[in-house]
């Protein structure tokens, strides 16, 4: 149901779908928070990019998750079968937690357009496969495959220069 123009809150109606796999429902105009009654059991990918959701997430998805303005909880490695983790154009901020990287089921990773900072997860095992794209516009992000961070674990000057410039000319 991605990028349907869909409008309003999450339909009470998804938490009596069983066999509900992937919840796609990024690139829409949905408001309101998650449904707390959403069964994970066999959910493996969630969508919600590019929508106006609030609020935290429900216990039943991931235990005890901040909203999606803050950081990017350390508990997402709860989510041990997830094969897709999409939280771009979101406003997260803070590191990306290294613990992420024992989802060794994920197989597509994107946290692009937030406001996240420090160094990219260590590239060992399925994060070793994920490109710039994963990562982009997080101007205080770096590390492989982004610039490399300086040795006080800043953004390249550069960097900071072009944001500079995106803010005068925006």
């Amino acid at each position: 149901m991605s990028n349907n123009h869909l409008q309003g809150t999450i339909p009470i109606e998804f938490c009596q779908l069983d066999d509900l796999v992937l919840l796609d429902l990024s690139v829409n105009s949905i408001s309101g928070s998650v449904p707390s009654c959403l069964n994970p059991s066999q959910i493996t990918q969630v969508h919600l990019a590019k929508n106006r959701l609030q609020g935290t997430l429900p216990n039943t998805l991931v235990t005890a998750l901040p909203c999606l303005t803050g950081p990017i909880p350390p508990t997402f490695v709860n989510l041990k079968q997830i094969e897709s983790l999409d939280l771009s154009y979101n406003k997260l901020s803070g590191d990306i937690p290294s613990q992420l990287v024992k989802l060794t089921f994920l197989s597509d990773f994107n946290v692009s357009f937030n406001n996240l900072s420090g160094r990219t997860p260590p590239r060992v095992a399925q994060f070793g496969t994920f490109d710039e794209y994963s990562y982009m516009r997080n101007p205080f992000l770096c590390g492989e495959p982004l610039p490399k961070c300086t040795d006080t674990g800043s953004p390249p000057q550069n960097q900071i220069h072009q944001l500079t410039m995106m803010k005068a000319t925006v």
